[in-house]
């Protein structure tokens, strides 16, 4: 399916009529100055649930990639961003 495309003031004015579209299945594209800068689209707490347990899961490795480099720096050991750059290439991670 194409998105339609609607401009700011578009979507402003027609607030309840893109909300209809979009209840029919539809999504709309909204521009500012011609750029993209929002997607209209059914609500889904399915959606939901699996963007806030990405976020969840992000965090969790953030949280751990800092425990990681506190550890290796308590040991007077580092890990560069040179290092991980070297790994990716030789195809270590």
């Amino acid at each position: 399916m194409v998105a339609r495309t609607v401009t700011l003031t578009e979507a402003k004015a027609k607030l309840s009529e893109l909300l209809d579209a979009v209840e029919r299945g539809e999504e709309i594209i909204i521009l500012r100055h011609g750029e993209r800068v929002a997607r209209l689209r059914a609500y889904s707490a399915d959606t939901v649930d699996q963007a806030m347990t990405l976020a969840d899961r992000a965090q969790r490795l953030h949280e751990s990639c800092r425990v990681d480099r506190a550890c290796l720096a308590a040991a007077g050991l580092s890990f560069t961003r040179e290092d991980w750059k070297s790994m990716t290439r030789e195809g270590l991670t």
